[in-house]
């Protein structure tokens, strides 16, 4: 190894009574994944996925210890060029050490089937419910979206995991891990590395599964560099496992209608990101509000008690009120789209507002010209500014 070359130590599986954990020392600090539901698999792909996006960012080659799969080694040859076109990194492919160094595939895993990342947001209910992917195992991670100190916030969601579980047939599965709060992981955004991360945990699952299903954040003609992108998401994949992502042919707002009615989703629906409560939904930032307006538009909105909405009576008149006190939004397009289908005209009127300001407020002039390009090139917009 060089100066140049970030280590990741020798892989250790451990179990401490019904826990497993696999842990790597990087740079002295060691990287841990546990679950006490299922047995975790040694991988070196597990490290090689979430952490080789982080060293890129500082410019230095991965080394990884013991075996690692010929495929998953070529699929990285093949999204570096994706990774340099979007955030200008070096092509440096991961370096195995001797003893590791691939030559015929592993044999293939005991057990067969799919593992579903969950999360009980929009697009993961629309995977498990129309994604027509029968999942046999759901996995929700503890230390991602979620803080590992934050488990107020964990009991609230495991009768979620739990119930749709139930409902599919599936096996719920817990996993914790400190990655995100490795010094190496850091170096880089969450926006960037959050792909990584998801396959990292499919390796880890490989005795029970062989594909992992990521549910699609953007559509497959969005060009935006993304963690988690149609353009790379399968690259993770090896010779024991096969990663996918579900739904990047459907725009969110109508991944939503198409599972509004469902009485799983209005019992346990979270889309909140912020963490402004103890626990679900804040009903407050960007994301809930647009999840609010399209369940309002639809008539749905009184149905889910997992928002804080007010009286049925005051709904547009509140909605209204917390769409003014937004800054700028990232749902353009489902904004327009909603406005050409009709809303009350209170919404309608804060609806255009929060336009406004997304499309005419900081950060710069150029930045916010390329913002509405994009939008109007791919035809999201019918008005310029």
């Amino acid at each position: 190894m060089n100066a140049r070359e970030r280590l990741v130590g020798e892989i250790r599986q451990q179990r401490d009574g019904a826990r497993w954990r696999i842990t790597s020392d990087v740079s002295d600090v060691p990287i841990w994944f546990e679950s006490a539901d299922l047995e975790l698999s040694v991988a070196t792909e597990t490290f090689g996925s979430a952490l080789l996006i982080p060293a890129l960012h500082e410019s230095r080659r991965l080394y990884l210890p013991g075996r690692c799969s010929r495929e998953w080694l070529e699929n990285v040859d093949r999204m570096l060029p994706i990774l340099a076109e979007w955030w200008d990194y070096p092509a440096l492919a991961p370096r195995v050490s001797a003893s590791g160094t691939p030559h015929e595939p592993r044999d293939r895993p005991s057990g067969e089937g799919a593992a579903l990342c969950f999360s009980g947001g929009v697009d993961s209910f629309y995977s498990l419910l129309r994604g027509g992917i029968n999942a046999r195992l759901l996995v929700f991670i503890h230390g991602y979206d979620m803080s590992l100190e934050d488990e107020a916030r964990l009991a609230s969601f495991l009768p979620t995991l739990e119930a749709a579980a139930a409902l599919t047939g599936a096996r719920p599965v817990t996993l914790r891990t400190n990655l995100r709060q490795h010094p190496l992981f850091n170096l880089c955004s969450w926006e960037r590395t959050h792909g990584g991360a998801l396959a990292a945990v499919g390796h880890l699952l490989t005795g029970e599964i062989d594909r992992l299903i990521i549910s699609a954040t953007l559509l497959k003609t969005d060009e935006r560099p993304w963690g988690s992108h149609s353009r790379i998401d399968h690259l993770w994949s090896s010779d024991r496992l096969r990663v996918e992502q579900c739904g990047a042919e459907t725009w969110r707002h109508d991944k939503l209608r198409a599972i509004m009615d469902e009485p799983l989703v209005r019992e346990h629906l979270r889309v909140c990101w912020e963490n402004r409560t103890s626990s679900g939904n804040c009903s407050h930032c960007d994301k809930c509000l647009m999840t609010m307006v399209v369940l309002a538009q639809a008539g749905r909105l009184e149905h889910f008690r997992v928002f804080a909405a007010g009286q049925p009576s005051r709904y547009d008149r509140e909605l209204a009120a917390r769409l003014d006190k937004l800054p700028r939004t990232v749902y353009v397009r489902t904004c327009s789209l909603l406005l050409d289908e009709g809303l009350d005209e209170r919404v309608a009127g804060a609806v255009r507002r929060l336009l406004d300001r997304s499309l005419s407020g900081q950060p710069s002039t150029v930045a916010r010209r390329r913002f509405a390009r994009f939008w109007l090139r791919n035809g999201f917009l019918k008005f310029e500014r």
